[in-house]
């Protein structure tokens, strides 16, 4: 994260990750949610790719840099080192996958593992919800699950576009709430530091 002055055409730089399962759709969100594309012919991701957004989020402007990581097993390690500085998380599951689901809970504790879970901020996506008829996983279970771990929780289709902007955009504005908090209680600290508390500033002395 970094605060950049009014030179800049952005008030704060934020990582976010996009996590879960191979196959899960996470690619096509972000293509969805920054280029509104998307495509049925993706290859799975091999590593990570990241893309760029800037978006207005309670009067600030959030320039975005989206990592896409890859969800094989064999790249888990690979995916692990780009936790690191991430101020957010998109984590994945498919509704048409019930291992997926299943799998979030292994997804959570690597988020544990590998960054200051208390300063991280989470959102819980049930992709391909527009994929009715091969539904693995309700929508209460998935409610259920984001009351269990107190995250927020949307279904998605990156398809239609189905709550991609809004789960984003809850994202951004809770990043927003936690780099706020942090800078405010950074200034207190540089603030008592100078002026201890219980000690009155210095008055100016001059000579006539």
């Amino acid at each position: 994260m970094s605060k950049q002055g009014n030179s800049q055409d952005y008030d704060w730089l934020v990582k976010v990750i996009v996590i879960g399962d191979s196959g899960v759709g996470k690619t096509n969100i972000l293509s969805q949610f920054c280029d509104a594309k998307f495509s049925i012919t993706h290859m799975a991701t091999l590593g990570v790719d990241f893309k760029i957004k800037t978006i207005d989020v309670d009067g600030k402007k959030l320039k975005l840099q989206i990592w896409d990581t890859a969800g094989q097993e064999r790249f888990r390690n690979i995916t692990k080192t780009y936790y690191k500085g991430a101020q957010g998380v998109i984590l994945t599951y498919s509704v048409i996958d019930r291992q997926s689901f299943q799998n979030v809970d292994g997804w959570l504790r690597s988020i544990q593992e590998n960054t200051n879970s208390n300063d991280v901020q989470l959102v819980l996506v049930g992709n391909k919800a527009d994929m009715s008829a091969e539904r693995q996983v309700t929508l209460e279970e998935g409610k259920k699950m984001s009351q269990q771990y107190n995250i927020p929780f949307f279904e998605t289709s990156a398809k239609s576009n189905m709550n991609i902007n809004e789960a984003f955009n809850n994202l951004a504005y809770r990043i927003i709430q936690t780099l706020s908090k942090m800078q405010a209680s950074d200034e207190k600290q540089i603030h008592n530091l100078k002026f201890p508390e219980g000690k009155e500033k210095p008055k100016s002395e001059s000579c006539c």
